[in-house]
């Protein structure tokens, strides 16, 4: 998607690539050393952003640890949904919406409980006391979102998440 030359020392150039997924930085160096007339190869890499997560966001080892023994860890540590933000949530209703997801099983829309009628792709699914459930997909066949991927014990109280500079 966009490339910018950072330093150009020559024989070697440091450059910032913004590209998807399935990009192989190593080809493109080849590619632009073969267009270029004077082959290429990537030296070295380091991945400043991955979808939402981004290099500032990382910890080290020694921060982590010091965070563990200062009893801060679980402060930082985002919730497995944290992951999955870009997907739409369902919140089921009480008694058989609960029992169904509690069981890993399909349900109808109307069991959200607040249906806005959209049919998602995939969503975020949440019990009735907002636990996380797990990914689910909306089978047209069938009418019903079906579990993608289900996490047990995935739920975390997202009042404890916090990513600030005061930890």
């Amino acid at each position: 998607m966009e490339i910018h030359v950072d330093e150009l020392s020559l024989p070697r150039v440091s450059m910032t690539v913004t590209c998807s997924k399935g990009t192989y930085i190593r080809t493109l160096c080849h590619d632009i050393g073969r267009r270029l007339g004077c082959g290429g190869c990537m030296e070295s890499l380091i991945r400043i952003r991955v979808g939402r997560f981004s290099l500032e966001d990382c910890f080290t080892l020694s921060q982590i640890e010091s965070l563990r023994d200062a009893g801060k860890l679980q402060k930082v540590i985002m919730p497995i949904d944290g992951i999955f933000k870009e997907l739409p949530e369902i919140i089921m209703s009480p008694g058989e919406g609960d029992k169904l997801v509690h069981n890993g099983n399909p349900f109808p829309p109307l069991l959200a409980a607040k249906p806005d009628g959209f049919r998602y792709e995939r969503v975020r699914v949440y019990d009735s006391n907002y636990r996380f459930i797990g990914i689910y997909g909306f089978y047209d066949e069938i009418r019903r979102y079906k579990p993608i991927k289900i996490f047990l014990g995935g739920s975390a109280d997202h009042a404890d998440y916090h990513r600030d500079e005061t930890v």
